[in-house]
């Protein structure tokens, strides 16, 4: 699991399932995608931004990605970026 660049500059994320294919994914529309941390059920928790500009955490949400390539929004309220780091055994 990590990120990468593509030619035109967008992050994405990856993940190498057990049979070594590559899986490619990001947070629909945005130009960075940061994974950080994945489960024991394969769901991966991690940050994107939604738009452009320094690479500072005000500008990060935070993300959840289930193993069927579905996004749930990690929001910290009343915070002006979220950068979750890490996830539990239990999600």
């Amino acid at each position: 699991m990590g990120s990468y660049y593509d030619v035109a500059g967008i992050a994405h994320g990856f993940l190498r399932n057990p049979q070594g294919i590559i899986i490619s994914f990001e947070w629909p529309g945005s130009p960075l995608t940061s994974p950080a941390a994945i489960g024991s059920e394969g769901e991966i928790t991690g940050a994107y931004r939604d738009a452009p500009g320094p690479p500072l955490y005000p500008n990060f949400m935070g993300f959840l990605r289930e193993e069927d390539d579905t996004f749930a929004l990690i929001d910290v309220p009343s915070a002006i970026g979220t950068v979750p780091l890490a996830i539990t055994s239990k999600g």
